[in-house]
């Protein structure tokens, strides 16, 4: 037993330490952004707000290393990437910083490279966008390799855990197969494939399918995941998915609902249950929404003004849960882990 316990605490000794590096690294960042006088992020100032984030991302943090205890997922899904690649991404970031800074300072959200333009036949107007400011917004190589750890920077390394609020629910659902063997899964909009691992380390003989509007952060994906098997990653639009009806036994989707106006939050909702067995599960994870944690609705409300989300304020505004009540589903759980949620429902 005190083996175990050393165990926990030295796993989380590393995951303090791992937030405390992300949050000074976006510490230096927005100095850095500061002093060529760009305009930066807001940066709050009321120290109990402060507090309380601190209190939520701890809350996390124990939360996540609860579940490996409890045998959700593997210690493993904490495993750093101790590659060269890995090391040289904040020098990457800081340089793109000076690229994403001028556009938010300009407001500049349309701008595109002629390479990432190749990539426009076919995809909706709204995705044609400078997502977070960033270059090429998902259309851009630099942009799917660097994305994940700018996102780490944002949230002081606490991203991971966040995706990872999807597995619970699904081991869950799925207690008959918990390894996944003869389960089929469908992720919409899996991006660079992060959440798409931690799933597939959770349900190791689980067939998984990721269809994503994105060829270039589709592209890091099948790089970084070429080693499992059982994973199959489709250029395609989740408001018109390429599969027959009743083929999943769960669709669910990471930090997609907030990048979409509503009408296209309702198609993708429409098509998952459309490819979905009855009874099979639903779910997502994505940020918070007004009312959620009142505390932190000013949060909510500035993120978008700082990093170019322009269907967010929609999103905050539109209930995930009355969203989805609308449709012939039944409630299985819900949850929040600092500034996102999760639910889970069951296709009647």
């Amino acid at each position: 037993m005190k083996t175990k316990d050393g165990i926990q605490k030295a796993l989380k000794v590393y995951c303090q330490a791992r937030s405390f590096h992300f949050a000074a690294q976006y510490w230096a960042l927005n100095r850095i952004s500061q002093a060529v006088g760009f305009k930066t992020p807001i940066r709050y100032q009321d120290k109990e707000l402060l507090k309380g984030i601190q209190k939520k991302l701890d809350e996390l943090l124990d939360a996540d290393l609860q579940r490996i205890q409890d045998g959700y997922y593997p210690t493993s899904v904490l495993r750093p990437n101790l590659s060269w690649d890995a090391i040289l991404k904040f020098p990457r970031v800081v340089v793109d910083g000076f690229r994403v800074g001028r556009r938010r300072t300009q407001g500049s959200a349309k701008e595109f490279t002629p390479r990432a333009q190749n990539y426009f036949d076919g995809l909706p107007e709204y995705y044609l966008r400078n997502f977070h400011y960033q270059t090429d917004g998902y259309l851009g190589d630099e942009s799917a390799e660097i994305y994940d750890y700018e996102v780490d920077l944002l949230f002081s390394g606490a991203t991971d855990a966040m995706r990872r609020l999807i597995i619970a629910p699904l081991k869950n659902q799925f207690k008959n197969s918990p390894d996944g063997q003869g389960l089929k899964f469908l992720e919409i909009g899996p991006g660079t494939g992060r959440s798409t691992q931690f799933v597939k380390m959770a349900f190791p003989k689980a067939q998984i399918f990721g269809v994503d509007l994105s060829e270039p952060y589709l592209r890091v994906a099948r790089s970084q995941l070429k080693s499992l098997q059982g994973l199959n990653f489709l250029q395609g639009d989740g408001a018109n998915l390429p599969f027959k009806d009743a083929e999943f036994d769960a669709v669910y989707s990471i930090f997609l609902y907030h990048e979409l106006p509503l009408e296209i939050r309702h198609s993708v909702i429409r098509e998952g249950l459309r490819v979905l067995k009855t009874g099979g599960a639903f779910g997502y994870v994505d940020s918070i929404q007004k009312r959620d944690l009142p505390e932190f609705d000013f949060f909510l409300t500035e993120f978008p003004k700082n990093f170019h989300e322009p269907f967010y304020i929609n999103y905050i505004s539109n209930s995930m849960e009355k969203l989805l009540g609308s449709y012939p589903v039944r409630p299985l759980e819900q949850g929040i882990g600092l500034l996102s949620k999760f639910q889970m429902v069951a296709k009647n």
